[in-house]
């Protein structure tokens, strides 16, 4: 009996796929094959040039000073810790300190103004709220003051260096 023309059409796909395959595989492996040579090549030219660094180096007279230096300069240091909130709040009430004290007298006669409003006392509750404005135009000119005190310091730094 004859195979029929499906069978034949599948048998002669089946060889056709088989040797695709094949040729792939074998196009895989010397495109490995390749890549290797490659990172030998690579391997090979890198440790040349780090054979010629380092006898070029060990040519020339370096000072113990030098030396160390180079050591130094590869040593990794780990980054310092976060700042928390207080340690933060410490550092920029002293950098500026009229910044806090003026916010709390704005605080300050806010609170009290609030207070005599509520009492209904008119006249004091006026002059705690001038009192308030006050202060905080303090506070404005005190941040202003520690900016341009901060900008003339880093200035004056860099001019020394």
């Amino acid at each position: 009996m004859a195979p029929s023309l499906h069978e034949k059409s599948s048998t002669e796909s089946l060889e056709e796929h088989t040797e695709k395959k094949e040729n792939d595989s074998s196009k895989r492996v010397e495109k490995a094959k390749r890549i290797k040579q490659q990172l030998l090549n690579a391997q090979a030219q890198k440790s040349v040039v780090e054979e010629r660094k380092t006898t070029s180096i060990s040519k020339t007279d370096l000072t113990t000073e030098e030396k160390q230096n180079m050591e130094n300069f590869f040593e990794w240091s780990p980054p310092p810790p976060p700042e928390t909130m207080g340690q933060k709040l410490g550092r920029k009430f002293k950098q500026n300190p009229l910044v806090p004290v003026g916010a709390l007298a704005t605080v300050g006669a806010l609170s009290y103004g609030l207070f005599s409003f509520v009492r209904g006392d008119t006249k004091m509750q006026q002059y705690m709220m001038r009192a308030r404005v006050a202060a905080q135009g303090g506070t404005i000119v005190a941040v202003a003051g520690g900016v341009l005190y901060m900008l003339v310091k880093d200035h004056f730094q860099k001019d020394k260096q």
